[in-house]
């Protein structure tokens, strides 16, 4: 599945998001935007639980 969200990462700030996923598990992310010399090592994993009760 394919989430976009933009938001700029600046060093030494902390941002936060909110959207609201569709699919449950795991889902690799990754930088869209060339950063620089290790924008090719810009990912993680977002990972959507189910709501609780």
């Amino acid at each position: 599945h394919d989430y976009v969200v933009l938001m700029d990462a600046i060093p030494g700030r902390v941002n936060t998001v909110w959207f609201a996923p569709t699919d449950v598990g795991e889902h690799d992310i990754q930088c869209r935007e060339y950063c620089g010399l290790i924008h090719y090592n810009m990912r993680g994993t977002l990972i959507v639980e189910e709501p609780k009760s």
